[in-house]
């Protein structure tokens, strides 16, 4: 058995010192964990930290659907040859307005106003034929009364006077025929429009009723046509019934539309609704709608596409909140509302059109006393860390004023609800 030798006096006092010295360090570092623990469970027990504002209640609002629609003219035609000829001359510039009966194209008069004068000598003769035949007739018939003549020379003079009339409509018929032969060999305007290119030129051989010479399209007023889908149908339909929207034949509805390089928000142009048909398309299950427009200068160009929006009811008082506070849940929209115990609470929403940046809330819902769906006026609407907040969790709110659009810094100023209250009114907003 071997025996321990001795560790120096010096050497003992310099382990225990490292002994001890690690235990310090182990010591700290089980104190400074604790205490990050400490801190970070305080810092879980604080309340969020997050911004509210109350809805604006705004009044005269009318909701409105919007659409797509195709600017088309109110009239167009196809401008084709009515006879068979040579395209002698093109009267018109390419591309300009033109007015109702002026010269387009004249296609070679001479050989119809060669027939026409045939036509109009064979009347002539007609004409004499039956003067001739008609004072045969007269004297037959003194004759055939006086017995001077037998009843088959009476017939024969009869006969040949009524052949001789109906000859004579006949030729003038053909003279009308000759006449209009002649007339379309000028082709003119139908009406005030503008024109488009000539698609034959001079000299070419027409087709009366086959050949294309041009178009032309009216430009005042013109007709946008749209698609009513059948959720809004069926809620107009719904409004007529609850007498909340007026009936076309009282009151003819307006149709606002604007153009691919205008606002969003702006409607210039104001119509109204002229055509509803008489079935839905099977096919898209919409409804085709038409609004007639004025368009002294020209700025609804045919075959343009358009923003179109329709207003839906009559004017009514709403509750108007910020698209930020806005979220979705499988297609259900919902907001938090901050109830007077600083909680968070889940709340169904219906939401409208867009007014002036705000989003229009659909009336609320109540049942057995209590809100289920909608905010009421007053009520706290989270516009901002919703990301973070679970439905009841405590929150730390702050009133901030009902901010427009995605921006945080553009906001309408409204007042504070009053301390613990719902039925604070917010001021109207100001733009």
């Amino acid at each position: 058995m071997k025996s321990r030798t001795p560790l120096p006096r010096h050497g003992a006092k310099a382990a225990l010192a490292r002994f001890l010295g690690l235990g310090a360090l182990v010591a700290g570092l089980v104190v400074s964990a604790g205490c990050h623990k400490g801190e970070k469970k305080a810092a879980d027990d604080k309340p969020l930290a997050v911004q509210v504002s109350v809805p604006v209640r705004a009044e005269d609002i009318t909701d409105y659907e919007e659409f797509t629609g195709q600017i088309e003219a109110k009239m167009s035609v196809l401008l084709q040859a009515r006879v068979d000829g040579h395209l002698l001359e093109v009267k018109f510039k390419e591309g300009d307005m033109v007015k109702k009966d002026q010269e387009l194209f004249i296609i070679d008069p001479e050989p119809y106003e060669a027939k026409l004068g045939q036509v109009t000598a064979a009347v002539q003769q007609g004409k004499v034929k039956k003067n001739t035949t008609f004072f045969d007739f007269e004297r037959a018939v003194k004759l055939y009364k006086g017995n001077n003549i037998a009843k088959e020379q009476y017939d024969q003079a009869e006969g040949a006077y009524e052949e001789a009339k109906a000859n004579l409509k006949a030729l003038e018929a053909a003279e009308k025929s000759a006449q209009l032969d002649v007339n379309y060999t000028t082709i003119h305007a139908p009406f005030d429009g503008k024109i488009s290119r000539r698609f034959v030129d001079p000299g070419n051989w027409v087709k009366g009723g086959q050949t294309i010479l041009t178009s032309v399209v009216s430009q005042d007023p013109v007709y946008v046509y749209f698609n009513l889908d059948e959720r809004t149908l069926l809620k107009i339909q719904r409004l007529l019934e609850s007498g909340h929207f007026a009936k076309p034949r009282d009151v003819v509805p307006t149709v606002l539309v604007s153009l691919a390089d205008q606002d969003k928000d702006s409607y210039p142009f104001q119509g109204t609704m002229d055509f509803v048909d008489n079935k839905l398309d099977s096919g898209t299950g919409t409804l085709l709608v038409r609004g007639v427009f004025d368009n002294p200068k020209g700025l609804l160009f045919p075959g343009l596409f358009a923003r179109v929006k329709l207003p839906i009811g009559g004017k009514h008082t709403a509750l108007l909140v910020s698209e930020r506070a806005l979220n979705t849940d499988q297609g259900q929209k919902y907001v938090y509302i901050v109830n007077d115990k600083n909680e968070a609470e889940y709340r169904k929403v219906k939401v409208g059109s867009l007014q002036k940046g705000l989003r229009v809330l659909e009336e609320a819902v109540k049942k057995d006393g209590k809100v289920v769906e909608g905010v009421l006026p007053g009520e706290k609407i989270m516009v901002s860390g919703m990301q973070k907040v679970r439905s009841g969790q405590t929150v730390n709110p702050s009133v901030v004023p009902m901010p427009v659009g995605a921006s945080p810094q553009h906001q309408v100023q409204v007042s504070a609800p009053p301390a613990g209250g719902k039925d604070g009114k917010a001021a109207p907003a100001q733009h």
